[in-house]
């Protein structure tokens, strides 16, 4: 054979090869994807034959067009539609070779091989997990496959091979991971997983109170966690009578139970905020608190405080101010911090020692607005304050009481850590005037004068009232009486008419007395003659 011969059958030979392979692809899915394949250049009048290795998926006869499937589950589920195959959700076991054997339209044998690779990734113990909890993601590629796999955290791009094993994940853990598969640079596929880390739980390391004030114990999640919290609550490390509240889990979900003895707490539902506030702070409150969370699984969260009472530098200021308020009148109890060069103040509280029977205001920063009173549980008709941003941290006492007596401690606390206080101590006398400042003055109205002038003002009412309701009474009773006689006298002039009236009419009668009725024969009877006398009756009437 000379050269140009072999040429032209090398030529020859290559145009049959690439009639009878046609055109493969290589698919990456991930697990519950669909897939589509055709089989390239084979004419869908003809047969065709769809194979899985060499499990047979289906084959059209092509003068009839009857299917016939093979016996597997992935033939069973798999369709084939003329030179088509499509799988609706693959699974990690339909991996491998899918093999096409059908005829062109010259009734050329066409082959058309398809590699499938379908991708898994997994978590475990879970995608959901505690904070300090070790972690590993997988990322399974099925089928025989020498690409790349990698898991990237977004946003940070560091590749991390697969399996990886994270050791006690952080909130900074959490969030969407990719599996990502390569080969030569180029990416072929790539799965999508999001770690939930719930925790850890959130609360400062140590809160300072003042003796008889409150002492809020911040406890707190940084998102919603996404398993069931189960129950949970405050506890101490030493022997205590206070009676903490506990986390329950009722039909409308998670909240606190017990009671409000020196606890307050909120009666909402529970998500992330677990704080509770402890009431008229003692010196023996001091000591360590725990906050915990149990969740369904057993697992649970714990985090601590440490609360000190009393403690810390303190700035006292001079000498301890005498308030004196009249019984029933209104004290203003006075909280001035002069100091314009000290650090900014960010919170602040009333206090009384023994507490009150009320409630105190409490100063608190509440954003763009600044420092704030909050007074939402005070009651108002017995302690008001400023609504607007105080310059002062005044308060006012209403309706003073002799158990209203006592000392008053004002609390300031500035961003440096350090405090600021006064006391107050206010005596409670009947008669007794207010300072100059709250002096009540001769234009006030009657009913804020003191209570000895309202206490006659209500006698000289209840005199009156009563005068007027007695004068009431005898008209009323007057008035039914005269109606009585008249009634009876009507009544006595009915009986003498009555009795005139008989008397004329009975001579009337004696006059014109009635007559006896004839005795008549009825109509059409003949009148029947008298019986006959009797004889002694007869020889009486000749006598006469």
């Amino acid at each position: 054979m000379n050269a140009s011969g072999a040429s032209v059958t090398y030529l020859w030979v290559c145009v049959a090869l690439c009639a009878v392979t046609g055109r493969s692809e290589v698919f990456y899915k991930k697990s519950g994807d669909g897939v589509s394949m055709d089989c390239t250049d084979a004419d869908g009048g003809k047969d065709i034959e769809w194979k899985h290795g060499k499990d047979l998926i289906g084959k059209i006869t092509g003068r009839t067009g009857l299917l016939s499937k093979g016996s597997t589950d992935l033939a069973r589920k798999a369709k084939i539609n003329g030179i088509m195959l499509y799988i609706s959700s693959v699974q990690a076991s339909h991996s491998g070779t899918y093999t096409c054997i059908g005829h062109d339209a010259t009734k050329k044998k066409v082959t058309v091989h398809h590699s499938l690779h379908v991708m898994s990734v997994s978590v475990s113990p879970s995608d959901t997990v505690l904070s300090s909890t070790d972690v590993t993601l997988r990322c399974d590629v099925g089928g025989e496959s020498k690409a790349q796999v990698q898991w990237i955290k977004s946003p940070d791009v560091k590749p991390y091979g697969s399996p990886v094993t994270l050791k006690s994940v952080t909130l900074a853990d959490g969030g969407q991971w990719t599996c990502v598969v390569k080969e030569k640079g180029k990416v072929l596929g790539a799965v999508e997983k999001t770690l939930s880390v719930t925790g850890p739980l959130v609360s400062p390391t140590e809160v300072t109170a003042t003796p008889g004030g409150d002492a809020e114990l911040p406890c707190s999640l940084p998102s919603p966690s996404g398993l069931h919290i189960m129950s949970g609550g405050w506890t101490s490390n030493y022997p205590s009578d206070l009676q903490f509240p506990g986390l329950a889990r009722d039909a409308s979900g998670l909240r606190w139970n017990g009671t409000k003895l020196r606890f307050a707490f909120s009666d909402e539902q529970l998500s992330t905020n677990f704080t509770v506030t402890l009431r008229n702070v003692q010196l023996s409150d001091a000591g360590e608190y725990f906050c915990n969370l149990t969740f369904k699984d057993g697992k649970s969260l714990r985090t601590k405080l440490n609360l000190k009472v009393g403690k810390g530098k303190v700035i006292v200021a001079p000498g301890i101010q005498e308030i004196t308020a009249p019984l029933g009148g209104t004290a203003d109890l006075p909280c001035t911090h002069s100091g314009s060069s000290s650090p900014r103040i960010v919170e602040g509280q009333w206090v009384r020692v023994p507490p009150a029977d009320f409630r105190l205001p409490m100063l608190m920063i509440s954003g763009a607005e600044g420092l704030q009173w909050n007074g939402t549980d005070v009651l108002k008709a017995k302690v008001t304050t400023s609504d607007q941003q105080p310059s002062k941290f005044n308060i006012e006492v209403k309706n003073v009481e002799h158990g209203d007596a006592g000392m008053y401690i004002c609390t300031l606390m500035f961003e440096d850590g350090k405090n600021w206080n006064t006391t107050v101590m206010l005596k409670v006398e009947e008669g007794a005037i207010v300072a100059p400042d709250a002096r009540p003055s001769d234009s006030i109205q009657f009913w804020q004068k003191p209570v000895l002038l309202g206490l006659a003002l209500w006698i000289w009412i209840a005199v009156a009232t009563g005068s007027l309701l007695l004068i009431v009474l005898v008209v009323v009773i007057a008035s039914v009486q005269c109606r009585k006689q008249r009634k009876r006298k009507a009544e006595k002039n009915k009986v003498k008419t009555e009795s005139a009236y008989i008397r004329e009419s009975v001579p009337m009668q004696e006059e014109f007395p009635k007559k006896k009725s004839e005795r008549r024969p009825r109509p059409g009877m003949k009148e029947r003659p008298l019986p006959p006398v009797p004889r002694h009756q007869y020889k009486a009437m000749n006598r006469q």
